[in-house]
């Protein structure tokens, strides 16, 4: 179980992850690239869960993380991350957004 502050770290990490592939897209093999794909949906993943309810910081890394998660096949489900709102109503939202597990096997 993570505490607080690595909370804090899974979303440094990630958010760091998203602004480097965003930024080296156009230089990365697809394997490379989807292999930081797949590492960022599992940040968000552990972000959805953590201490068994959602993250505060998850639904600032949807909206950063969205276009690249969007990127080379995984689409995610309208409403897209940049129209989330932060709101308790976010709940379907992200769990429509974890269901993309399936696609990016």
């Amino acid at each position: 179980m993570l505490t607080p502050p690595q909370e804090q770290k899974v979303f440094d990490l990630a958010s760091s992850l998203s602004h480097s592939l965003r930024k080296e897209a156009a230089t990365l093999t697809p394997a490379d690239f989807f292999f930081g794909q797949d590492l960022l949906h599992n940040f968000v993943t552990i972000l959805a869960s953590f201490r068994n309810q959602t993250s505060r910081y998850l639904q600032p890394l949807l909206r950063e993380s969205g276009a690249v998660l969007s990127m080379g096949g995984i689409q995610m489900n309208p409403p897209m991350v940049g129209d989330m709102e932060e709101d308790d109503s976010s709940d379907a939202q992200t769990a429509a957004f974890l269901s993309m597990d399936g696609a990016a096997d």
